[in-house]
């Protein structure tokens, strides 16, 4: 009787075990939905503060921004570059695109492309200095 008794509560734990799965795996669907929502513009935003950062201190030591973003990483035989600044793996958003980098009057702007990839699109995340830019002057 016993080894008739061990055989059912292993098969009881199995059910037990296919039903927890059952029920995480939306939860799993769920918080990866969120991280996309929610935590990856956050990240992106600290992303961008810190390339801002980054720019910054570039210009301070060399006189002038970079080219290109990834002159924060790698020298490009810049004067007096004392870097790197920046790791190169935060010159993409967490949806895998590179930022997007341009100078407009002298100030940098950094933009991501946000959920859809697409640059300039209404999900598009991007440094606030830009926003002034695009405002009319009063």
């Amino acid at each position: 009787m016993s080894i008739k008794l061990k055989i059912g509560i292993g098969l009881l734990g199995a059910a037990i075990i296919v039903l927890l799965i059952v029920l995480c795996t939306p939860i799993q669907g769920t918080s990866k939905q969120y991280a996309r929502r929610v935590l990856f513009p956050r990240a992106t935003k600290a992303d961008i503060v810190a390339i801002n950062t980054s720019l910054d201190q570039y210009r301070i030591d060399t006189g002038a921004y970079p080219d290109q973003l990834l002159n924060l990483s790698q020298n490009s035989g810049a004067k007096n570059w004392n870097g790197p600044y920046i790791r190169e793996n935060k010159l993409s958003d967490p949806w895998g695109q590179p930022f997007h980098y341009e100078i407009i009057n002298n100030i940098p702007i950094v933009v991501s492309r946000g959920p859809d990839g697409e640059l300039w699109s209404p999900d598009d995340i991007e440094t606030a200095l830009r926003q002034k830019l695009s405002e009319p002057i009063k």
